[in-house]
């Protein structure tokens, strides 16, 4: 009796065992999914520690000056975006702008991840809302914000505006300027992300009759991004 209850518990110990490891794989199996966590309105997170991760995968490139730059100025572009919608959230308290402003906080750290990784020290003060070191981008923030304070249609068109010009630069810098493996990986999952949050716009401006033309993308790329479900991105 007691070799049979010996080979029982030595069974359920096995087979504990090949649960656990199961579950294991099954976490890691699972992990590369959550780089960017998109829910059913299209606001897309960064996961941080999913990126932390994924960066690990890569090797450590020199950088040349232009690449350098374009981390620079991705920065603060996801920071204009972010503090475009804190504006706007404020101004309007429209839940979306404030939904998507907290989105955009995670892809600035995401692409903080790679200043730090390069050791580059960023370009300005991300918690002094509306400054940047950049003269063009503090000229666009202006620019936006004054758009968007005009009306509630006006705000969500900007909101959209933010977001094709969001895409068109990282589509221009991974074409013209970034030949390294971690930084064209952030860029192209920003890229979903921002894409994601286009359609967001359209769909809240569609559900009180705006009809939303792109102003800076060209109509057949724009209405590819809008015909499509929800990007979730690209695991490492």
């Amino acid at each position: 009796m007691l070799n049979v209850w010996s080979r029982r518990i030595g069974g359920w110990i096995l087979g504990g065992v090949i649960l656990l490891s199961l579950s294991f794989c099954a976490k890691d199996d699972s992990t590369p999914s959550t780089v960017l966590d998109v829910n059913g309105f299209g606001y897309s997170n960064m996961n941080r520690n999913s990126v932390r991760q994924g960066l690990d995968n890569f090797p450590l490139e020199n950088l040349s000056a232009a690449e350098e730059n374009s981390l620079l100025f991705m920065w603060e572009e996801e920071r204009l975006a972010h503090d475009v919608y804190i504006y706007l959230f404020e101004k309007w308290n429209l839940p979306v702008f404030q939904n998507i402003s907290n989105s955009e906080a995670t892809h600035v750290e995401s692409v903080g991840l790679l200043l730090d990784r390069y050791g580059l020290s960023r370009p300005s003060d991300a918690d002094a809302l509306g400054v940047y070191a950049d003269t063009a981008l503090q000229s666009l923030y202006y620019t936006l914000t004054l758009s968007g304070a005009q009306s509630i249609e006006a705000a969500l068109k900007v909101g959209a505006a933010v977001e094709e010009i969001d895409i068109l630069d990282l589509n221009r810098l991974m074409k013209e300027v970034v030949d390294t493996q971690d930084i064209t990986w952030v860029y192209t999952n920003l890229r979903s992300a921002s894409g994601n949050h286009l359609r967001a716009f359209v769909q809240n401006m569609s559900t009180r009759s705006i009809t939303y033309v792109p102003r800076y993308m060209d109509p057949t790329d724009y209405q590819v991004i809008i015909s499509s479900d929800w990007d979730r991105g690209r695991p490492f």
